[in-house]
């Protein structure tokens, strides 16, 4: 068992938050050359365009998504590439979501993701020998790998032997090296604070002969010779440019730059992120690398202290990009201990840590604000600042991280709103270039809490509140007065009629004349079963969905899905789900499968009810592919509309048709435990006017 750094979880997520800087740093100006950023901004010092929420991106959402090998095979090295091809295709969209979609021969990914779908093993899937070397030795081997350096803290070694099977999924040769390159530095960086010694424990991990490792080697040698991180860039341009590689975005020039940033930074993480990003070529993924590196070796003091304001544009926020909606929605310190959790895993920790009781929104890191910000409208204009600090309670004497929260000239008529968003569309999103599917990470229901200390405002009181997307109507809880001086827990358990979609939760705080406050939101969280209805019959009727393929529309009053070869399938939910009561009314169009998905933990993990071909109902366990377990006779029809719901408790589930109970099944070894819920159709097309969600009995 590893002895793992006692500040663990911080530098995870001090990591994490350079990786997010650098990607969003470097987004704007992707694919420019040296000369044009030269030529239209001059010496970059800072973000060149500001985002309120910056976009899905290829370079977050991979390395967040593929290491969820770790979770559903295993943290040990007994991990496969194939384990984690199946981890591509057990999240990953066909043909949307996470990676560039640039067609087979083109672009890595696509070419890989299709291999493994088509059957053909991982690493081959990946190989020089079946997609040829110009493919395999693109950029995205490195791209892609941070978290696995991550969950290696001191270990560069098992780090890159870790990254050689993540990176084998999609490349070969010097596109491998490049992953364990970066893993590597990544895991010694949690030790080695030394951008050059990290440039030499690089090399060590990779062979000594290969193009990336020369590519290295020349760019520390050229370091010693010119004191101009220009001059360096021009030999790199002369030797290792975008003219003397083929495809896209080969991964020796910009391997180059990440190297040629290290090697100058002078350990100083805006001086590394301004060098990757005005060399050009491809600057999120270069920024991002060395974002994390930078992040690791000069820690939360290194980005908070430094003169550009790196974090106020980021607020913690960061979307991925994957089929199940609700995990798409993230924030970095959640990001940050789900993949501190991970590494314990793999170096035999049996310990999941979590913060304040397992709040969701805790403040613990310094700097953190889990994504909050606060409204600005007439009316909801009290809160004039907000930022992670330190408050002590005058009762205990002990103190807390937490948010605080200052307003101004609070009364009934001037009140103050703090909240997090909870889904996204592609409305707050600016240039998307990927889906985000989103769905909502908090549903009707559920109960909310929050520990809120008030430090000074008579008068004051507050209640949680949920939004809704469609309305924009508020539904808050029951208003709790504060006591300056005096800490409150304010609880809320959501009841909306109709269909919603919540897009905000928060405090609504108010008092009875005007006062100035200043409260700290010490941890939110909630908790709780599903208990509402959406009505598919409206205008958008997949806002809040995400699906794995086939065409997902409305038409004719009903979201219609259909596709013909594979299984088409949309989802919604919360993994976190488990035994309720799931319930759609449709009507099948054409085709013999038409499914209700429940347990959903990803296009291979999941139980299925429905009307199956031969006049049937059917359960069905999907694990890497469906596998009928029980059916009973029932004469079903085309163009008819029928009412098909499951109640599940622990491993015993109950098919209904119109309300009468049709089939039972329990799954002997009671696989999937929690879970989204979803619909699908194989070979044809389902018409969905209705789904309901509510506890199970």
């Amino acid at each position: 068992m590893a002895e793992l750094p006692s500040n663990y979880d911080e530098q995870v997520y001090a990591a994490l938050l350079g990786k997010v800087i650098g990607v969003q740093y470097g987004g704007p100006i992707e694919g420019w050359t040296h000369e044009r950023i030269w030529q239209t901004y001059g010496e970059l010092t800072g973000y060149v365009q500001h985002y309120r929420y910056f976009r899905p991106d290829d370079d977050l959402s991979g390395p967040l998504v593929f290491i969820r090998a770790l979770e559903d095979f295993t943290p040990s090295e007994d991990l496969t590439p194939q384990d984690i091809g199946n981890t591509w295709l057990n999240y990953l969209g066909d043909g949307h979501c996470t990676l560039w979609w640039g067609g087979y021969g083109v672009s890595t990914e696509h070419t890989a993701y299709l291999n493994l779908a088509d059957g053909v093993p991982a690493p081959e899937s990946g190989s020089i020998e079946r997609n040829g070397q110009v493919v395999a030795e693109q950029i995205g081997g490195q791209i892609f790998i941070d978290t696995w350096g991550l969950v290696c803290p001191g270990d560069a070694e098992k780090a890159a032997r870790y990254a050689r099977k993540a990176a084998s999924v999609s490349h070969d040769g010097n596109g491998v090296y490049g992953g364990m390159f970066v893993a590597g530095i990544e895991a010694a960086a949690f030790t080695e604070k030394d951008t050059r010694r990290l440039l030499d424990i690089g090399l060590s991990l990779i062979p000594e002969d290969s193009t990336y490792a020369q590519a290295v080697r020349d760019v520390v040698q050229w370091q010693q010779t010119y004191a101009d991180w220009r001059d360096c860039f021009a030999r790199i341009v002369e030797r290792y440019g975008y003219d003397k590689y083929g495809g896209g975005c080969h991964i020796i020039p910009n391997a180059a730059v990440v190297a040629m940033a290290l090697a100058y930074s002078e350990d100083d993480f805006s001086r590394a992120l301004h060098i990757a990003n005005m060399a050009g070529w491809d600057t999120d993924c270069n920024v991002g690398n060395v974002g994390c590196i930078m992040g690791l070796v000069t820690g939360l003091e290194g980005i908070h202290g430094a003169e550009t304001d790196w974090f106020s544009d980021v607020n913690d926020h960061v979307l991925a990009s994957l089929i199940l909606g609700s995990e798409c929605v993230l924030d970095i310190p959640n990001a940050a201990l789900y993949i501190a959790n991970l590494g314990r895993a793999v170096n035999g920790m049996a310990e999941r840590r979590t913060f304040k009781g397992g709040a969701k929104y805790h403040f613990s890191f310094p700097g953190s604000t889990h994504c909050w910000e606060y409204e600005r409208e007439p009316g909801l204009a009290a809160v004039c600042d907000m930022r992670n600090a330190t408050y002590s309670t005058s009762s205990a004497g002990t103190s807390s991280r937490a948010l605080q929260i200052v307003m101004k000239r609070l009364s009934a008529d001037n009140q103050g709103m703090a909240y997090r968003k909870t889904f996204f569309t592609g409305d707050d999103i600016a240039r998307s270039g990927y889906d985000i599917g989103t769905s909502p990470i908090l549903y009707p229901g559920q109960t909310i809490r929050a520990s809120i200390y008030l430090s000074s405002g008579e008068g004051a009181s507050a209640r949680l509140f949920a939004r809704d997307y469609h309305t924009q109507e508020v539904y808050c809880g029951e208003e709790v007065p504060l006591s300056a001086g005096s800490g409150a827990r304010l609880t809320h358990t959501i009841s909306c009629p109709g269909t919603v979609l919540l897009d905000r939760v928060g405090v609504l705080f108010t008092a009875d004349q005007e006062t100035n406050a200043v409260a700290y939101l010490d941890r939110v969280d909630w908790s709780g079963g599903p208990d509402f209805t959406l009505d598919l019959t409206g205008e958008n009727p997949m806002a809040g969905w995400g699906y794995l393929r086939g065409r997902w529309f409305g038409r004719a009053g009903a979201l219609n899905g259909s596709h013909y070869g594979k299984d088409a399938e949309a989802y919604t939910g919360l993994l976190a789900w488990t035994d309720y009561r799931y319930e759609v009314r449709l009507r099948p169009h054409c085709g013999g499968r038409h499914r209700i998905l429940f347990r959903v933990r990803g296009a291979q993990r999941s139980y299925a009810f429905g009307l199956a071909p031969g006049g049937r109902v059917a359960f069905e366990k999907n694990w890497q592919g469906y596998e009928e377990t029980a059916s009973a006779p029932y004469p079903w029809e085309l163009g008819q509309e029928y009412t098909l719901a499951v109640h599940m408790v622990g491993s015993r589930m109950v098919g209904c048709v119109d309300g009468a109970e049709v089939l039972e099944w329990e799954d002997p070894e009671g696989t999937w435990k929690s879970g989204c819920v979803g619909l699908g159709v194989k070979n044809g097309r389902t018409l969905y006017t209705r789904v309901s969600l509510s506890p199970a009995h």
